[in-house]
C-alpha cells in the first residue's frame, strides 16, 4: 500500500459522542449476541466469518444502523465492495440521514468503483455532521480507531475549514492530517497543513512542537515534495538544510538516506546513514538506560530502510526498559514489516493502537501512524483493504 518509510515518518512528532441525528440507539436483544460474536471475529481478522454471523443477523434481523455498518465493513475486507453498497443504500432507506451509514457508503462506493458517486456522499455526510467542533472531532477519532483513515481525514479537514487554528481540536486536525497527507505522498498538502497548526502552536497555549521543530517538519515536507516532483537536487538540498537546522531530527537524514538510494547514489546515502548513527549510538552509550536514545536508533534504522535487523535488536531494548510504549511498538511493527515478517508486525500494531489511550486524548500524529501502519500489516498479511480506506475522492 505504501513504503515502511512513508508510513513512519512522522512518527517522532509527538511521544465517544454521537453525531447529529446519528444515534445507533441500542441493539435489539435478539441481535446483540450476533454483534458481539461478529466483533470478535473481526478483532481476530476473520472477515469471513464476521461477514456469515452479520448477514445471518441482518436476514433475522432486517437493515439495523450499527449491523449494517459492521457488514459493510466486513464485506469491504473479503473483497464485496458492490454487496457493501447495497446493503448500505438499503438501511439509508429506513434511517434517512444516518451520518455514519453515511461515510461507510462513500468509502464503499469508491472501493466499487464510484469516485463521483462517493464524492457526492462525502459533501452530504459532512454537511449533515454539523459544525460542533468536539462531535466532529470525536467522530473522526472512531472512524479512526475503526481503521478508517480517510474518512477520519475529511472529519479533520472540515474542523480545520470551520474554525480557526486554535483549539486543542484545531491542531490536533492538522497534525493527524499531515500524517496522512504524508502517508498518501501528498507532500504539499502535508507542509500546508502543517503550516497551520505552526503558528498557534507557537502563540498559544498548547505546548506540542516548539517552532524550531515545527519549522523542521514543514522543510522536510516542502522538501520531499520537490523531490517527488522531479526536483531532486532541489529536494536532496532541502533536506540537507532541514537535517542541519535541527541536529536532533531524524527523519531528515533518513528521508535524505531514501532519496539518494533511489537515485542510485549509494555512497553518499550510506555516508549520511553512518554519521547519523554514530550520532545516535554516542547517545545510547552516554544513557545506557534510557529507552528512547534506544528507539530513536532503531527509528533510524526503520525509516531509511537501513540494517534493520539491528534496529529491532535496538527497538527490543527500548521496550525492555518502557514495555508500555505504543511509539516503540509500532516502531517495532515497522521493522517487522521491512523483514517480511507480517503477522508478528500485526500483532505488535495492535498493540500499539491499544497503548494510545481513550479516543479524543490519543497522541495526535501518532494515533494516525498507528492507523496507517495497521492497515499496511492487514493488507501484507493477505487482507484486501480497499485504498478508499486511506483516500477517498
Amino acid at each position: 500500500m505504501r513504503k515502511v518509510a512513508v508510513l513512519i515518518m512522522i512518527s517522532t512528532l509527538l511521544q465517544a459522542c454521537s453525531a447529529p441525528g446519528n444515534d445507533p440507539g441500542e441493539v435489539p436483544a435478539d441481535a446483540s449476541g450476533a454483534f458481539e460474536r461478529a466483533e470478535r471475529l473481526m478483532s481476530a481478522y476473520e472477515y469471513q466469518a464476521a461477514r456469515e454471523v452479520l448477514t445471518d443477523a441482518w436476514e433475522a434481523d432486517g437493515p439495523r444502523p450499527e449491523l449494517a455498518a459492521m457488514l459493510a465493513e466486513s464485506e469491504l475486507l473479503t473483497g464485496r465492495a458492490d454487496r457493501a453498497v447495497e446493503r448500505l443504500e438499503e438501511t439509508l432507506e429506513h434511517h434517512e440521514g444516518d451520518v455514519r451509514l453515511l461515510f461507510w457508503l462513500a468509502v464503499a462506493s469508491s472501493a466499487a468503483g464510484r469516485q463521483e458517486r462517493a464524492a457526492e456522499i462525502i459533501d452530504e455526510a459532512l454537511a449533515l455532521a454539523g459544525e460542533k467542533e468536539a462531535v466532529l472531532y470525536d467522530l473522526a477519532e472512531e472512524f479512526l480507531r475503526r481503521g478508517v483513515p480517510s474518512v477520519a481525514g475529511a472529519l479533520y479537514g472540515k474542523i480545520i475549514e470551520v474554525y480557526p487554528t486554535e483549539s486543542q481540536f484545531d491542531i490536533f486536525s492538522c497534525l493527524q492530517l499531515a500524517v496522512l497527507h504524508y502517508a498518501n505522498e501528498d507532500y504539499d498538502k502535508a507542509a500546508r497543513v502543517m503550516k497551520l497548526a505552526a503558528r498557534p502552536m507557537e502563540r498559544g497555549d498548547i505546548s506540542i512542537l516548539t517552532p524550531h521543530e515545527s519549522q523542521y517538519w514543514i522543510a522536510v515536507f516542502e522538501a520531499m515534495h520537490l523531490a517527488a516532483g522531479g526536483m531532486i537536487e532541489e529536494g536532496i538540498t532541502g533536506l540537507r538544510n532541514a537535517a542541519a537546522s535541527y541536529p536532533p531530527g531524524i527523519a531528515a537524514d533518513a528521508a535524505l538516506v531514501v532519496v539518494l538510494d533511489g537515485e542510485g547514489r549509494e555512497e553518499e546515502a550510506s555516508g549520511v546513514y553512518v554519521l547519523a548513527a554514530r550520532r545516535l549510538a554516542d547517545a545510547i552509550n552516554a544513557e545506557p538506560e534510557d529507552a528512547r536514545a534506544y528507539h530513536e536508533a532503531a527509528l533510524l534504522s526503520a525509516l531509511s530502510g537501513r540494517e534493520v535487523a539491528e534496529g529491532l535488536r535496538l527497538c527490543r531494548w527500548a521496550l525492555t526498559l518502557q514495555p508500555l510504549m505504543g511509539e516503540f511498538m509500532d516502531t517495532k511493527a515497522a521493522l517487522l514489516l521491512a523483514l517480511g515478517r507480517h503477522e508478528e508486525a500485526l500483532r505488535h500494531s495492535e498493540r500499539a493502537i491499544a497503548l494510545a489511550g481513550a479516543a479524543r486524548w490519543s497522541p495526535p500524529a501518532l494515533s494516525m501512524t498507528f492507523a496507517l501502519r495497521r492497515l499496511d500489516a492487514l493488507e501484507k498479511c493477505g487482507v484486501p483493504v480497499p485504498a478508499a480506506f486511506t483516500r477517498l475522492p
